[in-house]
């Protein structure tokens, strides 16, 4: 399996957990399921989660035709970047009493995970577009 491929199946992954993230919240906040109640403690972050997933989606989608004079390692930043940040959300979604400091362990990650996206992204756009 090519690196275009696996964009083209993470896309679709993604696709499949924001669908399950929306009946979460269908779940918790319409059906109020008691479990979902407990688990999900902010449905804006859920939701925002769910969103970043879509738009990820969208993003990988997007670049995955364009790896013609792309290098791996920025398509593999892309990769890890579609995951991680919209994990960010869920992870809030669900302990939304996490310290958001900077040098706290979810700052750190939070720091990471943009910085490893923008990498991806930025640098796959800019290689497209002055290349």
């Amino acid at each position: 399996m090519n690196l275009t491929e696996i964009q083209i199946k993470l896309a679709m992954t993604l696709v499949l957990v924001a669908l399950l993230q929306a009946w979460l919240v269908v779940g918790r906040r319409y059906l109020q399921i008691t479990p979902l109640q407990r688990w999900i403690q902010s449905d804006a972050d859920m939701i925002r989660s769910h969103v970043d997933f879509l738009l990820m989606a969208l993003l990988l989608l997007s670049f995955a035709p364009l790896d013609d004079r792309v290098p791996p390692w920025l398509i593999l930043c892309s990769l890890a970047g579609a995951v991680s940040n919209p994990l960010l959300f869920q992870i809030l979604a669900i302990r939304p009493q996490l310290s958001r400091a900077p040098f706290s362990p979810f700052g750190i990650f939070s720091a990471l995970s943009f910085l490893t996206a923008t990498t991806g992204f930025g640098g796959r756009a800019a290689l497209r577009l002055f290349l």
